[in-house]
């Protein structure tokens, strides 16, 4: 059996011993490339942000998001890119693995900007750029400070910039979707934006929560990222938000099934 891309699925048999030690290798040796272009990528964001220089920004992202992806030997199909709103909306995704970010990036050219656990803005440079280009610092433990800050964010959607989180509230330990918290669907009922929901599959295999080293045991993957419809939140309210949940929950879970 094949993937998407034409190569044998995961335990199919397929990968040979000799791929899976090339594999390996780029993987060990491509980790300080990675690490060096992110470092490099977050000082340019952190200079071009001092300047307002979003569209800049945007490309410097973009550019990181395919070089990394290109440097693990993995391909973005993309589905439903006639979906996406040109203006400020709330984009959903389900988190699998850290490649997610780079897939999605690789191919939704929008002024999008993510959720990160607050702790990743303790790291030198890299936190400072995240912080300074408009990354949220979600804290976990804290609800609260969670809403104000979207609160807070709600402003810059008229100004066309769009947020990206994970309604899971963090990566699953295995190819599936798991249970959606409230937060973002009661942040784009405040805010009244569209939420566009992103469905990935594949990055679990590339880089699997507990896994440092990327996509170790095949030389080429293929992940897709697919946009469904966006969904209206005009006229809705509070009272609304678990039946929108379950509502988006339900449409990602039987397109990741389906793909």
């Amino acid at each position: 059996m094949t993937d998407a891309g034409g190569h044998p699925r995961e335990g199919s048999g397929g990968a040979g011993e000799l791929e899976r030690l090339a594999s390996l290798g780029r993987a060990v040796v491509g980790a300080p490339v990675f690490f060096g272009a992110t470092f490099a990528g977050s000082a340019a964001s952190l200079a071009l942000a001092q300047l307002g220089q979003t569209r800049a920004i945007d490309e410097v992202i973009r550019t990181w998001a395919r070089a990394t992806l290109r440097l693990f030997g993995v391909e973005v199909e993309a589905r439903g890119l006639a979906h996406l709103p040109s203006g400020g909306a709330l984009y959903l995704f389900n988190h699998q693995s850290h490649m997610d970010i780079p897939a999605i990036y690789s191919v939704v050219e929008r002024t999008l900007r993510a959720g990160a656990k607050i702790e990743l803005f303790d790291i030198p440079v890299f936190g400072p750029a995240m912080r300074a280009v408009g990354v949220l610092p979600i804290t976990r433990d804290r609800p609260q400070a969670v809403f104000d800050l979207y609160k807070e964010a709600a402003r810059h959607f008229a100004e066309g910039t769009s947020y990206l989180l994970a309604p899971e509230g963090t990566r699953q330990d295995g190819p599936r979707i798991g249970p959606f918290k409230k937060g973002p669907f009661r942040f784009a009922v405040d805010a009244q934006v569209p939420l566009v929901p992103l469905v990935i599959k594949g990055t679990w295999q590339v880089l699997p929560k507990g896994r440092f080293f990327i996509n170790t045991g095949r030389w080429r993957r293929t992940v897709r990222v697919e946009v469904l419809p966006p969904v209206d939140t005009r006229g809705l309210g509070v009272g609304d938000v678990a039946s929108l949940r379950d509502r988006i929950h339900a449409a990602m879970v039987a397109a990741f099934e389906a793909a």
